[in-house]
């Protein structure tokens, strides 16, 4: 698979220059921190609780704590904090780019949008929004056979509440524009290597996701179990996460567009985790097609991978 980056992310003359390797690590670490430090921060903000149009029965009834992740008030705070890091540091590489270009306001935009990702949709490339779903066609079929797809019995009425918003459109939306666009692309200003970009950047994603062994170890009562579960859930996260940034990395250098990093990360947030093993367990009778299923899509992603 080639580690290239799409034309659209070569430095025009003026950002050549670039910034110091030095320097670019410090931008992805400050964009990184500013992003779950918002998590933290935001209940001490007085605007960041107010309530949203059609929310306050769900806040109401929940059972959950307030403070939990889960909880609606919590939801919507950390969903307005995670959307003001994510504007801040977007401004953070226009700034860098009409520091480093010497450009006026108007000039650095059309740069600053080719960097980020955000003046392509790569439709030329459909193999990079079909990867995906081609990695989970076993996890797809196996849900076939669990009659909870879209247009079959069990999938009933999708509810959109403020948890479906945060996994399906705020997080996966904030999180590629901030760990995709905006870190790879002080990244590239740095002259960092493709390989870099690719299997380097995404341990800022991996390393972000550390911090919900907290949760963890506080839902479990504090104890030396909950901390126990809270290290190994923390480590299952960072690993899986990591493999998707690398994915998600490649496929931004790849096609020059945040769009088919979100548009995955979208799709893999609806599927979860479903291994084969729960898979056949399920479905005895068709362990074959299950197994034939989860292979043929791991090959058929690889092969993908060639092919743009």
């Amino acid at each position: 698979m080639p580690l290239t980056l799409d034309s659209i992310l070569t430095l025009p003359p003026p950002l050549q220059t670039g910034i110091s390797p030095k320097v670019a690590n410090g931008l992805a670490f400050a964009f990184a921190a500013s992003y779950v430090g918002s998590l933290y921060i935001a209940p001490l903000i007085p605007w960041a609780g107010r309530p949203l149009k059609g929310t306050t029965a769900e806040d109401s009834a929940s059972r959950i704590p307030l403070g939990h992740r889960d909880h609606p008030t919590t939801m919507r705070m950390r969903m307005r904090a995670v959307s003001m890091a994510t504007r801040l540091s977007l401004a953070g590489v226009f700034w860098t780019v009409k520091t480093v270009g010497n450009y006026d306001v108007r000039g650095a935009l059309v740069p600053t949008l080719d960097l980020l990702g955000l003046r392509s949709s790569a439709l030329q490339m459909p193999f990079a929004y079909l990867l995906a779903p081609t990695l989970f066609l076993g996890p797809l079929v196996a849900s076939w056979f669990d009659g909870t797809l879209p247009g079959q019995a069990k999938f009933g009425p999708f509810h959109w509440g403020l948890a479906e918003r945060r996994n399906y459109l705020v997080g996966p939306v904030t999180e590629e524009l901030l760990f995709r666009s905006c870190i790879i692309g002080v990244s590239i200003l740095g002259g960092l290597p493709a390989s870099w970009l690719v299997f380097g950047t995404p341990l800022w994603f991996g390393l972000a996701h550390a911090h919900h062994a907290l949760q963890t170890y506080r839902d479990g009562g504090k104890t030396h179990d909950a901390l126990l579960r809270a290290g190994l859930g923390c480590m299952f996260q960072m690993s899986y996460t990591t493999l998707f940034g690398w994915f998600a990395s490649y496929l931004y250098i790849r096609t020059g567009s945040v769009l088919p990093p979100i548009v995955s990360h979208v799709f893999c947030n609806m599927m979860g985790i479903y291994g084969p093993g729960t898979a056949s367990r399920r479905h005895p009778n068709h362990k074959l097609a299950i197994s034939v299923a989860y292979l043929g899509g791991i090959a058929g992603f690889i092969w993908g991978l060639t092919k743009f």
